[in-house]
C-alpha cells in the first residue's frame, strides 16, 4: 500500500503558499471577486485575516485558508470562467455533499455565487481508506434528493471532442472513428447523483474523509465516480476488489468488475481528447497537418510510449497549462493507446 501513500503526499491539498493580507487579497481579484469578497467582508468582518493561498491541484478555482474566531477556514474563488449557471450548481451540489456529511461545512457563499467559505480540513498523508470512500460513494449515489443537472461524462466526451476539430488539432490516424463509437456506446444506462471528478485532490483525509470541488456534479452513470477514483488513486485489481465490495455491500460480479475496467478504459480516452486540446502550440502549428498527423503515428507505435500505468507509478504529472506539448502529446496517446489496447 506504499503506492496509494505516495499518491497522497503527491497530492496533498494543504500546501500554503503566499500569504496575502485582506486589502492585498482584494488588490489582487477581479471586479467580479472583489464584490464578491466585499460581501463576505460585511458578513465575517475579514479586515485583519491573513490569507494563505493553498498550492496544488488542477482546479482554476484559488483557494485560500485563514483563521476567523480562532478557527480555520477555506476561501475558495470558484472559476473566472463558469457561468453563474455553472457555479450555482456547484454551490448546490456542495450544500448536498454538506447534508449527507460527505463534504466540509459550509459557511458563506456571495449572492453571485463566485466564492463559498468552508471549514478547513487538513488532509494528512495516510494510506486511503477505500471501505470509508466506497461508503461515501454509494451514500452519494443513493441520494434521492434535488440535484444539480450539468453535462454528462458522454456529454463532455463529445464536447471535448468536437473542441479538437474545431481547433484543428492533429489526431492520430483511426481516432476519429474510435471516439465517435465510444461517444456512441458510452451514453449512460443507469442515472445517480455523481460527483464527477473524484480525483486523489478532491478527496480530504483526517481524522475521516471529505469530498471537495463538486463543479462536475450531475446525475450520471454510476460507474463514472467508481471508473475515476480507481483509476487515479491507481489501485490495484486486489484494491479494486476491496473498493467494489465496499460499494455493493457484497462481492462485486465478474460483469461489475468487467464494467468498471469499460469505464476505466473510457476514462482514458477522454483523458487523452482532453491533453489533445493543449498538445500544440504556436510554433508546433506551423508543421504541416499530414506531417504532425505521421508524427502522432510513429510516436503511438513507438515501442518507447510510456503507458499510463508508467505514469501513474512514477507520479508523473503531466500539466495541460504548463507542461512542454510534446509531454501533453506523448501523454494524451499514451491514454489514447490504453483505450485502444482495451476495446481491442
Amino acid at each position: 500500500m506504499h503506492k496509494l501513500i505516495g499518491i497522497i503526499l503527491l497530492f496533498v491539498n494543504a500546501l500554503i503558499g503566499e500569504v496575502l493580507t485582506y486589502s492585498e487579497l482584494y488588490n489582487n481579484c477581479t471586479l467580479d471577486q472583489q464584490s464578491a469578497l466585499h460581501e463576505a467582508n460585511i458578513r465575517l468582518n475579514l479586515d485583519f485575516a491573513l490569507f494563505e493561498s493553498l498550492e496544488g491541484g488542477m482546479s482554476n478555482a484559488k483557494p485560500y485558508s485563514f483563521v476567523w474566531k480562532d478557527k480555520r477556514y477555506v476561501l475558495r474563488f470558484l472559476s473566472v470562467n463558469a457561468s453563474f449557471e455553472k457555479r450555482s450548481s456547484e454551490i448546490m451540489a456542495f450544500r448536498m455533499g454538506e447534508s449527507l456529511d460527505l463534504a466540509p461545512k459550509n459557511i458563506f457563499c456571495d449572492s453571485q455565487n463566485r466564492l463559498i467559505i468552508s471549514a478547513y480540513v487538513e488532509s494528512i498523508p495516510q494510506e486511503l481508506p477505500l471501505d470509508a470512500i466506497a461508503a461515501m460513494i454509494r451514500k452519494l449515489h443513493d441520494y434521492e434528493g434535488d440535484y444539480p443537472v450539468r453535462l454528462t461524462f458522454n456529454e463532455r466526451l463529445k464536447k471535448h471532442y468536437l473542441k479538437v476539430l474545431d481547433n484543428g488539432t492533429a489526431l492520430p490516424t483511426g481516432f476519429r472513428e474510435v471516439i465517435e463509437k465510444a461517444i456512441e456506446n458510452s451514453k449512460p444506462k443507469n442515472l445517480v447523483p455523481c460527483h464527477g471528478d473524484l480525483n486523489v485532490n478532491n478527496i480530504l483525509l483526517s481524522d475521516r474523509v471529505y469530498f471537495i470541488d463538486w463543479a462536475n456534479s450531475t446525475p450520471d452513470d454510476p460507474y463514472i465516480d467508481l471508473a475515476y477514483f480507481s483509476s487515479l488513486a491507481n489501485l490495484s485489481e486486489h484494491d479494486e476488489y476491496i473498493f467494489l465490495s465496499a460499494y455493493f455491500r457484497r462481492s462485486p460480479t465478474p460483469l461489475e468488475i468487467k464494467t468498471l475496467h469499460e469505464n476505466k478504459a473510457l476514462f482514458c480516452l477522454m483523458t487523452a481528447i482532453i491533453w489533445f486540446q493543449f498538445s500544440e502550440n504556436a510554433e508546433d502549428r506551423k508543421i504541416s497537418l499530414d506531417d504532425r498527423v505521421n508524427r502522432l503515428n510513429e510516436e503511438f507505435n513507438s515501442p518507447h510510449l510510456k503507458s499510463v500505468k508508467d505514469y501513474r507509478n512514477d507520479n508523473k504529472i503531466i500539466h495541460i497549462r504548463t507542461s512542454p506539448t510534446n509531454e501533453i502529446r506523448l501523454f494524451a496517446l499514451s491514454n489514447y493507446k490504453a483505450y485502444v489496447d482495451f476495446v481491442k
